[in-house]
């Protein structure tokens, strides 16, 4: 058991064991005897007795209850040893018996001392003071490596984003820690470069001559930087504020992770995408689990990363405000490292969890796929194409026979919804392609009488080169192809929309001259009723669902024969090359024509 006894310095009482009352007594009774010699040296002495008990207040602030042996040793390693100057101006007076290898053992301790060496300068740090000291060795500004520091961070994560962006694939996943690797460097040079703590250290860190005059000169200093350190400085302030700033923004984002993240969690569990019965296997679930597994990671992680910028915004609020002790390195490096690995362990997971899901979604449609070609082989028809059972019941009963339907989008050549008059159940032809121009050919025959005759029908199209076409007669060439354009409206206007509304009564100021297509519109039209014209002028809020009415005239019939016509984009017959979007037909309608009787005058209003 050691004896504590209590002592006075500079005013200040203190604990301290015996033994390191007996060491302490023993250094400042050499240091005054050593500086009594020198002019002011009572005054520095006392400066360094002002030293210890600052830092005898550093050790009592940490929880230390007594000063020990070992704290005294500490204390007299960081201000210097007084014993080996002492010696070195003994053996200096001695210059009558000095030795030539004495002096160049002297030259070489001279040369030790005042050589310039890396340290880490604590005292104008941001961080850890790693750029600081490396301004120190280099001779530069330190605010000028830190500017040129941070431009090279931004310049690296800009060309590591690049590249990733670049290359793309599993070279992403290891973006973010490349991304950081200035940082990485900064963070073990933090941990490997020492620190400048002794007086001695502080000055061959700048590069001064290691000499009693120079090392009173930084006791003295850094008793003054310790007086100033205990003071809330205008930088303490600035600090703490934004610490707080920032605390309150982390704190808002740490809340709402919280509430966020389960919210997140069930809506993206529910945009799973769900297999089709029968198609449920072992990879299936494998992935769902996975997908699942990298969610609640990545959630996990986030918040974790927000959390610890939260802490390390409200401690770094609190020291600034000499509320809290300031983090040590160690402390901070970690700290540091933990905010790294969980922000990377988020997005890692994050775009793992994207990759599992995109998974699911290909096993999705492979799965449909697989139940579409069930259903293709269930439902191709005595055509050889593939049709639904009402899209195959209307074929049938119009007498429509499908001779090419080739890049078809969905297999399909009906379609309901959008109906002339804005019924959505009356079912037409149509044809839908997005990509590779479709080649199609449609058709039905009719018998007809010797006469003259023409061929009408509804139609609507969101690109050219979409035709209907009449044949007369068997084996005739191609180039006896009767065709007619389809007008291109896309789905608002057209015709037939603007000549209902021209019969009802709406003023339209182009309506002054009809062209032929409007013309043949107001003749097709009277024969419709009142009701049916507002049906149509309605259709689609009112705007139109972009349907035209096309003839075919003049049609010979000459004996008793049959009439093949439809709809086709085949370049054997319409001569131009077939372009991608839709096109739509109905109302086919074959009227025989007297020349004589046909009405090409203007059309009376009802």
């Amino acid at each position: 058991m050691k004896k504590n006894i209590q002592i006075n310095l500079c005013g200040r009482l203190y604990q301290i064991d015996e033994d390191a009352y007996e060491l302490l007594s023993h250094y400042t009774e050499t240091l005054r005897n050593y500086f009594m010699k020198q002019e002011g040296g009572s005054e520095i002495a006392d400066d360094i007795e002002q030293r210890i008990a600052e830092l005898f207040d550093e050790l009592m602030a940490g929880g230390s209850q007594a000063i020990t042996i070992e704290n005294v040793q500490g204390i007299i390693s960081q201000i210097g040893d007084v014993k080996d100057i002492t010696e070195s101006d003994d053996q200096t007076s001695k210059g009558n018996s000095t030795t030539n290898e004495q002096k160049q053992r002297a030259t070489h301790l001279h040369e030790l001392l005042n050589k310039k060496k890396y340290y880490r300068d604590t005292t104008n740090s941001v961080l850890f003071g790693v750029l600081s000291g490396a301004a120190h060795y280099i001779g530069t500004s330190a605010n000028t490596l830190r500017w040129l520091f941070a431009l090279l961070c931004i310049g690296w994560f800009v060309f590591s984003t690049l590249i990733s962006i670049i290359f793309g694939g599993p070279i992403f996943i290891f973006f973010i820690p490349a991304a950081f690797i200035p940082e990485i460097i900064y963070l073990v040079l933090g941990l490997c470069i020492p620190a400048a703590v002794t007086p001695e250290e502080s000055l061959r860190m700048r590069g001064v001559p290691v000499t009693p005059q120079n090392l009173t000169s930084e006791v003295k200093q850094q008793s003054v930087a310790y007086t100033k350190k205990s003071d809330l400085s205008g930088w303490s302030i600035f600090t703490g504020i934004m610490s707080i700033i920032i605390a309150i923004i982390t704190g808002i984002n740490f809340i709402g992770c919280l509430i966020t993240a389960p919210i997140l969690f069930t809506v993206f569990s529910n945009e799973i995408p769900e297999l089709l019965d029968g198609y449920v296997n072992a990879a299936w679930v494998s992935e769902r689990t996975a997908f699942f597994w990298c969610l609640i990671i990545a959630c996990v992680a986030m918040i974790t990363s927000v959390g610890i910028v939260l802490y390390c915004s409200i401690h770094s609020a609190l020291s600034s405000f000499k509320k809290a002790k300031p983090m040590g390195n160690v402390q901070r490096v970690l700290w540091a490292l933990g905010w790294v690995a969980t922000i990377t362990i988020s997005i890692v997971f994050i775009i793992l969890s994207v990759r599992h899901f995109e998974n699911l979604e290909q096993m999705r449609r492979d799965a449909r796929n697989a139940e579409h070609e069930v259903w293709q082989k269930e439902h191709t028809r005595e055509d050889g194409f593939y049709h639904s059972d009402e899209e195959w019941e209307f074929l049938q009963a119009g007498r429509w026979n499908v001779v090419v339907a080739d890049e078809v989008d969905d297999n399909r050549c009906t379609y309901t919804g959008d109906y002339l008059d804005g019924d959505r159940n009356t079912r037409y032809l149509d044809v839908y392609c997005d990509g590779t121009p479709a080649r199609v050919l449609i058709q039905r025959t009719d018998s007809l009488e010797p006469g003259t005759y023409r061929l009408t029908a509804a139609v609507k199209a969101n690109n050219d080169h979409k035709f209907i076409f009449a044949l007369v007669g068997e084996n005739t060439p191609s180039e006896q192809y009767h065709l007619a354009e389809i007008p291109v409206y896309d789905d608002e206007g057209g015709t037939i929309y603007e000549m209902a509304q021209w019969l009802l009564g709406t003023p339209i100021d182009s309506m002054s001259n009809l062209t032929s297509e409007q013309e043949l519109a107001a003749e097709l039209l009277n024969q419709k009723s009142r009701n049916t014209l507002k049906k149509i002028a309605e259709a689609n809020w009112e705007k139109g669902n972009g349907w035209s009415y096309v003839a075919i005239e003049d049609l010979v019939v000459k004996h008793p024969t049959c009439i093949t016509y439809g709809i086709t984009t085949l370049e054997d017959i319409t001569g131009v090359e077939p372009t991608t979007g839709w096109f739509s037909a109905t109302d086919f309608k074959i009227e025989k024509i007297n020349k004589a009787d046909r009405p090409h005058e203007s059309h009376k209003r009802h």
